[in-house]
Order: C-alpha cells, then sequence, then structure tokens
C-alpha cells in the first residue's frame, strides 16, 4: 500500500524558496491547499478553506500585508496560531531560511542542523511524519 499524501498550507515570502517547497511538495504527491506570502492573505485564505490541511509549513518571517517588504518577526506565529484555531488537527512545520532561528522559548536549529536540512527534502519530510498529519 502506498503512503497516504498530506494536504499542505504553504505561508512562505522568499519566490525562490517557495519555488523549490512546492516542486519537492508535488513531487512527493502531497497536495497543495493553498499557498501565501503574508499575514493578510494567509488569514482570507484560512477563513475560506474548505478542508482541513494535515501540515501547514510556515516561515517565521515575512511580511504582514501584500506588498510591504520590510518583514515581522512575529508573523509566522500569527499564522500558526490562526491555523490551530481553526484546525487544531494540523501539524505546524516553522521553517526558516535563517540559521539558529528561534520560536518563542523554542530553538530549531538552522540550515544544515535540522532534521529537514534541504528544502528540497521537504516532500520526503512531510511523508515521514507521523499520522495524524497525513490523513
Amino acid at each position: 500500500m502506498s503512503p497516504q499524501r498530506a494536504k499542505v498550507v504553504v505561508v512562505e515570502d522568499d519566490e525562490f524558496v517557495l519555488e523549490d517547497a512546492l516542486k519537492s511538495l508535488t513531487e512527493s504527491g502531497h497536495r497543495l491547499l493553498f499557498q501565501a506570502s503574508d499575514v493578510v492573505t494567509a488569514r482570507k485564505l484560512l477563513e475560506n478553506l474548505k478542508e482541513t490541511p494535515d501540515v501547514a509549513l510556515i516561515d517565521s518571517r515575512f511580511p504582514n500585508g501584500p506588498g510591504e517588504i520590510t518583514e515581522d518577526e512575529k508573523a509566522g506565529g500569527i499564522v500558526a496560531s490562526t491555523i490551530k484555531n481553526r484546525f487544531p488537527e494540523a501539524t505546524i512545520v516553522m521553517f526558516s531560511n535563517r540559521s539558529n532561528q528561534e520560536f518563542g522559548t523554542h530553538r530549531f536549529p538552522g540550515p544544515g542542523e535540522s532534521k529537514l536540512g534541504r528544502i528540497e527534502d521537504l516532500g520526503q519530510f512531510i511523508s515521514s511524519l507521523p499520522a495524524p498529519a497525513r490523513k
């Protein structure tokens, strides 16, 4: 039996990281529910989302609104909270292309240190998550 594939939400503002992430997800057979690059857009899309995401991949820092250039270090947490409030069973995966990123009081390893390591391995990483993250 082939492994089940995840329904995924991606919130990332870096177009190169996003391109690699989406390629890895589709090559691994996961289904993208939506992608957003700022808080306002992500919240609007979440309000209208009919399906429950299995996994939400969220960059730690990105703009609050469309067209903004300045990144907000709290943006990832805002979107993660919104997703968990609406879809408590969704698995949240916070990531960053910055090394030694901190989220609240928990330190998450940066590139080359984490379990994920390379964005190209993202689809495989999601496939390795335990159920219910892969319903």
